[in-house]
């Protein structure tokens, strides 16, 4: 559990106390983070509540400096994540010419409603 109590907005008398629970051991819930809220002063301005990858390249808001869903005291949120699956891919292919040694490249995008990948296959052209 990691707690900020009476945290100051900056340049403002408003303050925020909350908590962030992270899940680390082996349950259903393990890797998941729980936002509690105590104190809420003004979230209008500034505020943000979101949870992003260490990378900083996928992530989203559910609140941010006004817009979306502002947390209120007594609200909790999780942030829970999804398993990633597997997949086998198959393919033949007939080469016209190649060079040997030469890497031959197949490459196969997927996606959904909401996510997309590729998946790519190398070989090596032998003679």
């Amino acid at each position: 559990v990691y707690e900020w109590q009476d945290v100051p907005h900056f340049g403002s008398p408003d303050a925020a106390t909350f908590q962030i629970w992270v899940a680390t051991d082996v349950s259903p819930d393990a890797g998941a983070q729980y936002f509690t809220y105590a104190r809420l002063d003004n979230t209008g301005v500034g505020a943000t509540v979101g949870a992003e990858n260490a990378s900083g390249t996928v992530g989203d808001s559910y609140f941010y400096n006004g817009a979306g869903t502002a947390p209120a005291v007594g609200t909790d949120l999780v942030v829970s994540q999804t398993p990633g699956g597997t997949a086998t891919f198959t393919f033949q292919a007939e080469v016209d010419s190649c060079t040997p040694g030469e890497a031959i490249v197949n490459r196969a995008d997927v996606s959904t409603a909401s996510s997309s990948d590729t998946a790519i296959a190398v070989t090596e052209c032998v003679e």
